[in-house]
């Protein structure tokens, strides 16, 4: 049901002015509609788009929390000649064995190490390794012994038994991560619900403060004819030559009333044009307003028989609630950690190794130096502790996270009980609206079938000139005052629907805005 629309005589004119506009969806070419206006603020505003980066941000840090876990591959070769002076026994020795030329110790060294590492989310570390090491020595040659080639393959295993154990505590820095970016996202849904919400409230005062212009420069039509009306009579010498000032005092303020309005209307589309994210030079082309207010709808007075529904389905679907919700996750795996950090760090090493040996060939035998005279396998295994006595670091972080923990909780238990007390409120302003609507329409017709009686009355002679001043001021108040009320149920109807988390919807990598959401006050969304 749309808004009352009156027709009388001089009331149809009057009341069209103030419910000017196209049906819905059927906009007059080269005007501003409101799905326009909605489209664009998805796409531009500032908000939105800072809050886009910011969920960039965070998919970062979830990537660079999972690289704890990547395998590292570590890789290195050495190349070490080594002169060593001899000590005075080891030169009598060779000069015993008649060798009289060597004055130092040579060492020729070549070594190759190839080795995988990785950190489960567990907290486990596994590793392995593979090296090659090949020593050549002047005096072991001497002696006819010849190039040592050692390959080694080694497997290593560390367990944390107490800090750092378990897979709270090792992956709650990615858990954290993955929840912070889940709350990015909902921000950015909740960035483009208030973005939305702005441009709608924007666009329909926008929209109002077009129309008040019309209205009063319709008014001042009317009074700029009362006056030529007014000269014609005095010239015919039907009424005293001084009724002129009463008519000229009301043009005059008419035309400031209309000076302000236009003002004012200038201002709402330079409000609107910021929402928009357009440039200055932008919002001075900004076009008219051509989307008509939605009319009153019997769901309306209705609304709040469904409080309930309508707060539990808020509390399910506000973003920002769900954004709170999964920072409060993020700061419960931090305290989880944190906590179990406050423990000694006690670690389990195990190591299985294999060994072989080749003599006279050189690094670059890799499969004989491991698979000649193969031992093995060599085993080790170790228990370190390491007991900070103040523990003083650990201490502050489980403070902190603790304090971090206790004001996510407090913040997301504060915002459901705003939304949860909101709904009401915003559903019986929107009842309350559609019946402001109503009697503002009764006025108006009342008022317009007033102005054409005060007109036929003054014909007869029965009624004054300061009579029809007067009745026309209060048609073109109440005419204006209308404008406000269709602006405020518009309103009421835009602000319930972001307060329920119905304004705009995710779906994929994108962002739905539906235009009857805007002109319907039916609330069935859980039904949707």
């Amino acid at each position: 049901m749309r808004a009352p629309f009156i027709s009388a005589g001089l009331c149809a004119v009057v009341l069209a002015t103030a419910v000017a506009g196209t049906a819905r969806g059927q906009p007059e070419a080269h005007g501003l509609t409101l799905e326009a206006t909605l489209r664009q603020t998805l796409a531009q505003n500032p908000d939105t788009r800072v809050q886009q980066r910011q969920v960039e941000v965070n998919r970062g840090l979830v990537l660079q929390a999972q690289g704890a876990f990547d395998p590292v591959l570590s890789a290195s070769a050495t190349r070490d000649r080594e002169y060593r002076p001899l000590r005075i026994d080891e030169q009598s020795a060779l000069d015993a064995a008649g060798i009289t030329t060597v004055h130092e110790q040579l060492t020729d060294m070549t070594s190759y190490r190839v080795g995988v590492d990785r950190t489960l989310k567990s907290g486990i570390a596994l590793g392995s390794v593979f090296s090659v090491s090949s020593a050549a020595d002047r005096l072991l040659w001497l002696q006819s012994v010849p190039r040592q080639t050692v390959g080694r393959l080694a497997f290593t295993l560390r367990v944390p038994l107490l800090r750092n154990a378990g897979r709270d505590v090792a992956g709650a820095v990615l858990d954290a991560a993955e929840a912070r970016l889940a709350a990015a996202q909902a921000e950015l849904l909740s960035a483009n619900a208030k973005a939305i919400l702005s441009a709608a409230l924007a666009y329909w005062n926008y929209a109002a403060k077009a129309r008040r212009v019309d209205i009063i420069r319709t008014s001042e039509a009317r009074v700029t004819a009362l006056v030529e009306e007014t000269r014609k009579l005095i010239a015919a010498d039907q009424i005293p030559a001084a009724e002129l000032n009463l008519v000229l005092a009301n043009l005059a303020e008419k035309r400031s009333a209309r000076i302000a309005t236009e003002q004012s209307y200038v201002e709402s589309r330079l409000a609107l044009a910021r929402v928009l994210g357009l440039e200055s030079a932008q919002a001075g082309r900004l076009a008219r307003p051509v989307d008509d207010f939605p009319g009153v709808s019997p769901a309306a007075r209705r609304v709040s028989d469904r409080l309930e529904a309508l707060r539990r389905f808020a509390l399910a679907m506000r973003a920002d609630i769900e954004a709170a919700r999964y920072t409060e996750q993020a700061a419960r795996y931090g305290v989880a950690a944190a906590r179990q950090n406050l423990k000694p760090q006690l670690d389990l090493d195990f190591s299985l190794a294999y060994s072989g040996l080749v003599q006279g060939s050189g690094p670059g035998n890799f499969n004989s130096a491991f698979n000649s005279a193969q031992t093995g396998p060599s085993a080790l295994a170790t228990i370190g502790l390491q007991w900070p006595w103040e523990n003083a670091a650990a201490r502050g972080v489980f403070t902190a996270q603790s304090a971090f923990f206790d004001t996510s909780s407090i913040r997301l238990r504060d915002l459901e009980a705003e939304v949860g007390s909101n709904v009401p409120v915003l559903a019986e302003a929107l009842r309350r609206s559609a019946e402001q609507l109503e009697q503002g329409a009764e006025s108006v017709r009342r008022y317009a079938v007033t102005l054409d009686n005060e007109q036929t009355k003054r014909r007869l002679g029965t009624a004054t000139l300061i009579d029809v001043i007067n009745v026309e001021d209060r048609l073109s108040n109440a005419l204006l005052a209308y404008v406000q009320l269709r602006q405020g149920y518009a309103n009421a109807i835009a602000r319930l629907r972001y307060e329920i988390g119905a304004i705009v919807r995710r779906e994929g990598e994108g962002y739905v805005v539906r235009l009857e959401d805007f002109m319907d006050a039916r609330f069935d969304e859980e039904q949707r």
